[in-house]
């Protein structure tokens, strides 16, 4: 079903890209913001419990505006995708943890605009790809001999039992503030529902996870070459 959401999410982006004039202008720029991350498990026992996280991202955006109504975004971004765990034995604290996932995202979202000249408003949809390069924790845990230590460093990803590729859905909703006719503030808020696990798929009735994140983040872009965003 995931496979097929993608494929149909293709098919729509590939021709809105085609479709694309002469007329059509490139906007780029830098992009920062909030995340919050959502962790979700499929299968075995919840004995630790998991709570959102908070992180960053940072990006270079880049949007083809095909008309004034229709464009096509994307960019380059690093993102951290956090969430909490913490487990209890007896009433005692055995870990409590910040676990922070480090990815680069390259997303594709169709998005449609409303805009009289001055201010914008657009909503968009479509898919992200993405790489897990770092993960990392930090937090407290306790001994078998009731001592408590401060964990803080990076994880080992192992690639035979760790996930490394991402890829999922994205719905975004934004508007922003022309400043003139080349240059553009925005603020954007984003969902992105990840279609892949964190682990790979190497044995029987194992447990899949998954983290998906909301986004609020704010932008400046500038259009390249000639041309202006009243077509």
């Amino acid at each position: 079903m995931k496979k097929i959401m993608i494929i149909l999410l293709i098919a729509i982006i590939v021709p809105a890209s085609l479709y694309a004039s002469r007329a059509g202008t490139l906007s780029i720029g830098i992009e920062a913001g909030y995340t919050l991350g959502l962790y979700d498990q499929k299968g075995g026992s919840r004995i630790t419990e998991y709570s959102p996280g908070h992180a960053f991202s940072i990006g270079i955006p880049a949007e083809y505006h095909f008309t004034s109504w229709l464009s096509l975004a994307s960019g380059l971004f690093y993102e951290g995708r956090a969430y909490g765990s913490e487990r209890e034995y007896e009433n005692q604290l055995v870990f409590s943890l910040r676990n922070t996932e480090h990815f680069f995202d390259v997303p594709a979202s169709l998005r449609f605009s409303l805009d009289n000249g001055f201010v914008r408003g657009f909503a968009g949809a479509g898919i992200y790809l993405g790489w897990r390069f770092r993960s990392t924790e930090d937090g407290n845990a306790v001994a078998l001999d009731g001592s408590n230590s401060y964990i803080n460093g990076t994880v080992e990803l192992n690639p035979l039992t760790d996930n490394m590729f991402d890829a999922g859905f994205l719905a975004e909703l934004g508007g922003g503030v022309r400043f003139g006719e080349r240059s553009e503030m925005y603020i954007a808020a984003r969902y992105k529902y990840s279609f892949t696990s964190l682990d790979r798929n190497y044995q029987e009735n194992m447990v899949t996870r998954y983290i998906d994140a909301f986004s609020v983040s704010i932008g400046y872009n500038i259009l390249i070459g000639k041309g202006d965003y009243q077509r």
